[in-house]
């Protein structure tokens, strides 16, 4: 299976294991040099940003400054990250078909984020275009997920993940 849809309506993509070029010689101190990482499991991962009807099915609440079902949550640290796939991974539902859910690692996020290249971004190296990718609008809000104006790179991928890693 190549694609499912969970219990709440979060679309999660497969992506398959592979060895890949991580990094970037240019980029945060964190971020060099340029390395050769391998993924070892197939994984599934989330195709588009957690919407807040999704996070507050979950977890009851929502703290977006930018509101709207369809956005993307945001407001949420790390902490909260955890809480909500924890809960998630708990429902009845989730529990009778066993995924369990968790945040992806720093390299699998890399990989499915850069979309097979080697460029800051799945779209090259601008960070303009970064910040119009990201839907954030010039700090006033955000515009809602499962949008079809996703990159070119992402859009013809198999991953087509909505994120700008």
């Amino acid at each position: 299976m190549m694609q499912f849809t969970n219990s709440i309506g979060m679309q999660f993509t497969l992506i398959p294991s592979v060895g890949f070029r991580m990094g970037n010689n240019t980029g945060d101190k964190d971020e060099q040099p340029i390395h050769e990482a391998t993924l070892i499991r197939d994984f599934y991962l989330a195709t588009y940003a957690v919407t807040q009807r999704q996070y507050e099915q979950v977890m009851g609440k929502n703290l977006s400054t930018f509101r709207g079902l369809k956005h993307p949550v945001e407001r949420v640290n790390w902490h909260d990250s955890i809480t909500f796939f924890r809960r998630l991974s708990r429902l009845p539902e989730e529990q009778v078909t066993g995924n369990v859910y968790r945040l992806p690692s720093e390299a699998a996020w890399e990989y499915a984020c850069r979309a097979g290249t080697e460029s800051h971004y799945c779209f090259g190296n601008d960070k303009v275009v970064a910040i119009e990718y990201s839907g954030l609008r010039n700090g006033i809000g955000t515009t809602p997920t499962n949008r079809q104006s996703l990159c070119p790179v992402v859009r013809q991928s198999v991953f087509g993940h909505d994120c700008c890693g």
